[in-house]
């Protein structure tokens, strides 16, 4: 039985800079949500589902610090998200 040759795709190819550039920035993003949400915990403000969801799902990691910012004082959600 002859094998089937996989078709040739002309696809750009990443360099290994800007991947590891790109795994940093989401790694960033990442540390960023447990920091809110951690800091959220510590001082008791309940969230809503909807506001954990957003939380979550942001991916832009200059909101998620002001959110952090705002969440060391903040004393509801909606002062964390800026509601």
């Amino acid at each position: 039985m002859r094998a089937h040759p996989i078709p040739k795709m002309d696809l750009p190819t990443p360099r290994a800079d800007e991947f590891i550039e790109l795994l940093e920035e989401l790694f960033e993003v990442r540390a960023a949500k447990r920091a809110i949400m951690r800091v959220i915990g510590a001082r008791n403000i309940t969230l809503t589902p909807e506001q954990i969801e957003v939380i979550h799902t942001c991916g832009a990691l200059d909101t998620l610090e002001r959110w952090l910012d705002r969440a060391v004082t903040a004393t509801s959600g909606a002062e964390v998200l800026g509601d």
